[in-house]
């Protein structure tokens, strides 16, 4: 009998709760202080049919700048890349929808291939693809690790 009066119980609690989450989502706005802290990701990709992988962390200090520090290999040969960039925040209109969390990200100054982040609201994750067309194939999330700035 006591199982019985739980289920109803955890409904009602799961209907309150989904209100406040749309309403928070729905309220959003990403500025630049939204993508502040260290990242974490970890990624597999094809680079004109050959495999790498790679893993790293990435740092925005809520003004427009970041560094980063990735890990990669072959499989037969490896390396470490760092560097720094830029970011920012658009509006943008997506099948009649404004999207206002999208970051624009430039790596080392190669304005030419810009990267576009879908950012969560809260700052905690972004998600990307690869859109350059450069013969590269790969996509991920990267989740905020901590709010401090760690050292690239």
């Amino acid at each position: 009998m006591e199982r019985n009066r739980l289920i109803p119980a955890v409904g009602l609690l799961a209907i309150f709760a989904l209100p406040a989450v749309h309403a928070e989502d729905n309220a959003a706005n990403c500025t630049m202080t939204t993508l502040r802290g260290t990242y974490a990701f970890a990624f597999t990709e094809t680079t004109n049919g050959a495999p790498l992988s790679s893993s790293g962390t990435e740092t925005y200090d809520g003004s427009g700048h970041l560094k980063y520090r990735q890990l990669w290999s072959t499989g037969y040969t490896s390396g470490v890349w760092t560097g720094t960039g830029t970011y920012s925040f658009t509006s943008a209109t997506v099948n009649g929808t404004t999207a206002r969390c999208i970051a624009t990200v430039i790596y080392d100054g190669d304005a030419a291939h810009a990267w576009k982040f879908f950012v969560a609201p809260s700052g905690n994750a972004f998600y990307w693809s690869n859109v350059l067309n450069t013969g590269v194939v790969s996509g991920g999330r990267e989740d905020r690790i901590s709010t401090a700035l760690l050292a690239n």
